[in-house]
């Protein structure tokens, strides 16, 4: 598992409320965008 895949979900669940806001997978995990501008990554565990 490369990173939290419950945090992923949750912030899934969360994000549909906004607007412009996409996910991307990128640096091994997963980035949120919001309006084009990085706003979150979830990556490897540590």
């Amino acid at each position: 598992m490369p990173y939290y895949l419950d945090l992923e979900k949750r912030l899934d669940h969360l994000s549909v409320q906004l607007v412009n806001f996409d996910k991307k997978k990128m640096f091994g995990g997963v980035g949120y965008m919001m309006n084009g501008n990085m706003a979150g990554l979830g990556n490897g565990l540590s």
